[in-house]
């Protein structure tokens, strides 16, 4: 006789449960429609430094002092107006809100920031167009004279 088993985990793909041995008896699904598996990062397009600078993408992706946002953002998230993310034990936040361990399909999020503090920035200043009375940062570099 020959065993199969399969284990649940998390994974950052959808596994494709056709090609499992019993099929029939092992289906996996997502529980929320049109959330793709996987790691991903968003950043805010909204960073700001001092008052008047806006910080661009590259400098935003230097940053690294995060921390989890729950105190932020509550102990839910709505996803779209029919997905709830319910903040699990850890910093996850889970989907659908479940007692006892996950099941095959739910998805989780984790939501962090990065706090406001002192930081020092070698660029130039420059006009930001995109934001009335904005300045932005643009790369520096030496020049030899």
């Amino acid at each position: 006789t020959t065993t199969y088993t399969y284990s649940k985990v998390w994974s950052e793909r959808a596994i494709d449960s056709s090609s499992f041995r019993r099929s029939s008896e092992h289906r996996n699904t997502l529980h929320v429609n049109g959330l793709d598996p996987g790691m991903r990062e968003v950043i805010n397009s909204t960073v700001k430094y001092g008052v008047a600078y806006w910080l661009p993408e590259e400098m935003v992706q230097q940053l690294n002092n995060f921390e989890d946002a729950t105190k932020l953002v509550g102990d839910k998230l709505k996803s779209g107006s029919q997905y709830i993310f319910t903040r699990g034990s850890s910093d996850w936040y889970l989907c659908p809100e479940r007692k006892g361990e996950p099941e095959i399909g739910d998805c989780r999020a984790k939501i962090q920031y990065v706090l406001d503090g002192p930081a020092s920035i070698l660029a130039l200043q420059t006009k930001d167009d995109l934001h009335e009375g904005g300045h932005k940062f643009a790369p520096y570099r030496s020049v030899s004279r």
